[in-house]
Parts: structure tokens; C-alpha cells; sequence
């Protein structure tokens, strides 16, 4: 592995573990047995990281968004699939999500790409919920703002989960997979026909 990819790796792991806040280059450099020179060479700030990482995280969404809206086109039952994907891909990274104000104060380039992000992932999802209407699947008497509603609360749900999680239940992996993906789809079943439930 590249020491490009293994600094990534560590930060990961240490900021998963413990925050942004707790961990500088140093920490990362001395978990890795690196100086932080040789850390520094890769990336000159600690932001940098967190970019990087954040950045890596949006790659593995977009193949799994556009993966869900080519699989989805008349059937339900990749929601299903769809939501513990998203919490997978979500619990790998979830230092993003539990420290996402902080981050988006610190890094607001971040915070900017997010905001773009969530506008092109609402166009993409709408894609997927027109497609699921025409199948019948979906209602098709629901206005526009409803739709805006439901992805905006889609997005509430997925970027706040793990905090919520932090400070009530603090539910371990498996259990926060359920219940996010019962929050996730709960959303969206308010839309399905009666014929579907």
C-alpha cells in the first residue's frame, strides 16, 4: 500500500475512533511510525486529510447512487438494499457525520462541495422516485414540494444519524444499521401505493 493511502487509512481510523478535534498530523504520523515530515510531504495540513478523506467517501457514494437508480427503475426492494449500503458506506466514514458542523466550520470548501452535492443526489433521486411512479410503485398524486420534503428528510436522516445515535441510544454497529435503515425506509413507505404495502 502507498504511503499516500496509508495515511489515509490511519487518519480514518484514528478519526473514527476519536474525532477530528483529538487527532493532528503528529498523532497520525506517530501511529503510523512515520515522521510527521514524511506525513507532511503527502499532505501539509490536517484538512487536508479530512478533504481527502471526505472526498474519497463522495466517490464511493456516487457508484452507489448511480449503481441504485440503474437497479431501481420498477421495483422497491432496492431501497432495501440502497439504505444499508448507505449505512455501510456511512459507519466506514463516520467521522464525517458526527463531526459534520465542525468540519463544514473549519473546512467551508467542504461545506460548499456538500451543499452542491446535495443538490445533484436530490436531481438523481428524484430520477429514481419518477421511475418508481411510472412502475406504480410510488404515488404518483404527490406534488413537487412533498418530494422536495421527502428528500430533504432523507438527507436529515443520512447526514445526522450518527450523531443522533452518539447522544441517545448509542446503539453498536449492527443494531444502528437496523434502526437507521428502519428510519431511512420509513421515510420514503409513506409514499408507496396501498397496493404495495
Amino acid at each position: 500500500m502507498q504511503t499516500r493511502e496509508r495515511i489515509l487509512d490511519t487518519a480514518l481510523k484514528l478519526y473514527n475512533q476519536t474525532g477530528i478535534n483529538h487527532n493532528t498530523s503528529r498523532h497520525i504520523a506517530l501511529e503510523m511510525n512515520i515522521s510527521a515530515g514524511n506525513l507532511h510531504y503527502y499532505f501539509k495540513h490536517t484538512e487536508d486529510i479530512v478533504e481527502a478523506l471526505y472526498n474519497k467517501m463522495v466517490s464511493e457514494f456516487d457508484i452507489l447512487v448511480e449503481g441504485w437508480a440503474d437497479k431501481s427503475s420498477a421495483k422497491l426492494r432496492p431501497l432495501n438494499e440502497f439504505s444499508v449500503s448507505i449505512f455501510d458506506l456511512m459507519y466506514r466514514y463516520r467521522f464525517v457525520f458526527i463531526n459534520i458542523i465542525e468540519i463544514f466550520r473549519r473546512i467551508p470548501k467542504i461545506k460548499a462541495q456538500h451543499r452542491k452535492l446535495r443538490l445533484d443526489r436530490a436531481a438523481q433521486i428524484k430520477g429514481v422516485f419518477d421511475s418508481l411512479v411510472f412502475s406504480g410503485t410510488l404515488k404518483a398524486q404527490v406534488s413537487d414540494e412533498e418530494w422536495e420534503n421527502l428528500i430533504a428528510t432523507m438527507f436529515l436522516v443520512s447526514d445526522f444519524y450518527f450523531s443522533f445515535n452518539e447522544i441517545t441510544d448509542e446503539l453498536g454497529q449492527e443494531q444502528a444499521k437496523q434502526d437507521f435503515c428502519y428510519k431511512f425506509n420509513s421515510v420514503i413507505y409513506a409514499f408507496l401505493n396501498q397496493k404495495n404495502m
